[in-house]
């Protein structure tokens, strides 16, 4: 028998509630100041540091920024936590210039802007290529995303190239919460009480208040109570403590599978987009579920 998901039953095609920005166009509630200010910091041609927990909009502000300017050949997305060491700064300009120019004659394009999501672990040598190509104009812009800014290894000289041009997220208020069930179409569908326990359980983080709505509209209980709503919660708040501690292995390899936007692959057998998950064949030059543009270090083979 072939399952009908939640929001199937309401004649929506795909999850209203999908967590990863990557993956949706709905607009991130409370964060249009911060979209301004980086989209002008880009325009500016300047280096700003965004810093968020997970789920507090980081990667949601920098998919306004694909949306900004991607066609226009000057944009390089990666997810630094994802590519650590491998990530080549030299080779990803001259990539993106093209396959005879760039890596034959080794020609960079000037002005670009270069997005780098959870910039955690940069080595000695991306910190000073990055210096090098942003004061050469070869990079415009250069945006860094963090948790932790303490533990960020970028050197003196990048850090006073941002110097105070920070973005520090906040967490969603009450009103964002709604905002955000409005975005995603689901108004009419979501009951006060689902928006307001969701939220108190989700602390002011916009990836577990999605998880929480999304738990309460799959459950089996049809129009829970308050009450109702509050068991549900609890029980996926245990069951995601639970996870934590999960190890998945790869029937294939028996090596640990990770987790890339919900969905868990292997490192070693699977080919996959590293910004959403989503399995791609090698021959691919753009992810077919996100759209965003591969280069050596965002497919893992």
């Amino acid at each position: 028998m072939i399952k009908i998901e939640w929001y199937e039953k309401l004649d929506f095609d795909e999850n209203p509630l999908e967590l990863n920005p990557m993956k949706h166009d709905f607009e991130p509630a409370g964060l249009e100041e911060e979209a301004k200010e980086l989209i002008y910091r880009i325009q500016a041609g300047d280096m700003l540091l965004i810093i968020g927990k997970q789920g507090q909009g980081k990667t949601a502000l920098l998919k306004q920024a694909i949306k900004r300017f991607r066609g226009k050949g000057k944009l390089i997305y990666v997810d630094a936590k994802k590519t650590s060491y491998r990530l080549d700064i030299e080779q990803l300009l001259i990539k993106k210039y093209g396959l005879v120019r760039g890596r034959l004659l080794g020609n960079k394009p000037k002005n670009m802007v270069l997005l780098l999501d959870n910039a955690h672990n940069l080595s000695e040598r991306n910190n000073r290529l990055i210096k090098f190509y942003f004061d050469q104009n070869y990079l415009r812009s250069v945006i860094f995303t963090t948790e932790n800014p303490e533990e960020m290894n970028i050197d003196q000289s990048i850090r006073s190239r941002i110097g105070k041009r920070i973005i520090e997220l906040k967490p969603i208020t009450l009103d964002d919460a709604r905002q955000i069930i409005k975005n995603r179409m689901l108004e009419e569908f979501v009951t006060k009480d689902t928006v307001d326990e969701s939220f108190r359980f989700s602390e002011g983080n916009a990836r577990d208040f999605l998880l929480n709505v999304e738990a309460v509209m799959s459950s089996e209980i049809e129009s829970p109570s308050a009450e109702e709503i509050r068991k549900i919660l609890k029980k996926r708040e245990e069951a995601e403590k639970e996870e934590e501690t999960d190890i998945f292995i790869c029937n294939e390899c028996k090596g640990a599978l990770v987790k890339i936007a919900g969905e868990w692959r292997c490192e070693k057998c699977d080919t996959f987009c590293e910004s959403c998950g989503s399995l791609v064949d090698e021959e691919d030059e753009f992810c077919p579920s996100c759209g965003i543009e591969f280069l050596e270090e965002e497919v893992e083979e």
